[in-house]
């Protein structure tokens, strides 16, 4: 998941490709503090879920752990990847935070 950001914000670009529900829309949302959830095996497929659900029911992922190698092989392709002609391919929008938790992955399993 990755939270709403203000160009999210724009009305039309957001509801375009998030399914938002009804129930959510009349709470005001999309809003800052909303998530965007993905379906790792549609990347097409996203929802919104809202910051206080978010809140009530899932952690935010926390880089400053130690991840081992088979958890980060799993982020990798689970979360960004998807399989295209047999290859794991990562989608451009998301190498900021895969090349971040790389880093971590790195830094963490050096010491």
């Amino acid at each position: 998941m990755r939270e709403v950001t203000e160009e999210d914000l724009h009305p039309i670009r957001l509801q375009e490709t998030v399914s938002i529900s009804k129930e959510d829309l009349n709470d005001g949302s999309p809003k800052i503090g909303d998530m965007i959830a993905r379906n790792p095996n549609n990347h097409n497929d996203k929802w919104l879920v809202a910051k206080e659900y978010f809140e009530s029911n899932f952690e935010p992922f926390d880089p400053t752990k130690a991840v081992s190698h088979d958890q980060l092989k799993n982020i990798l392709v689970h979360d960004w990847g998807e399989e295209i002609n047999g290859q794991s391919v990562i989608h451009e929008e998301d190498l900021d935070e895969v090349i971040s938790l790389i880093k971590h992955f790195l830094t963490s399993n050096a010491n």
